[in-house]
């Protein structure tokens, strides 16, 4: 796969994206996750996930603490709320969706360990990428 960094990256480092501008780490997560699964993407930045999700067949919902980001999700009819992962995934009910994914959000939590807690508790499968 022929990769190039994106100048316009805004996360902590320089992601590697496919000649199409793609995240890599977005695709191969994404390829994990079969159509028509229920997805939590938790800090869904402007939504590139669930963009790719979404074209996969598969029902994806965000979680973004930025209001910028949720007005992007938005804007692209993505389903979105705003919110903060250390202290709104309590909310979810158990089992609630099929994966939980935290792209390159985990740093930026106040208590890792409690919003890993909670994924574990709201799905079947939780995915955790890192820059």
């Amino acid at each position: 796969m022929n990769v190039r960094p994106d100048s316009r990256d805004f996360t902590m480092a320089r992601t590697a994206r496919t000649p199409g501008g793609a995240r890599i780490d977005l695709v191969v997560v994404a390829q994990m996750i079969d159509q028509g699964a229920k997805v939590l993407d938790v800090g869904c930045g402007d939504g590139e996930l669930l963009k790719l999700l979404e074209s996969r067949g598969v029902d994806g919902r965000g979680i973004e603490l930025s209001r910028e980001g949720v007005n992007e999700c938005v804007a692209k009819g993505l389903a979105v709320i705003q919110g903060d992962a250390d202290a709104d995934l309590s909310d979810y009910p158990d089992d609630a969706f099929d994966f939980v994914v935290l792209s390159q959000t985990l740093q930026a939590t106040r208590h890792p360990r409690r919003v890993l807690e909670h994924m574990l508790r709201i799905r079947r499968h939780a995915v955790v990428s890192f820059p």
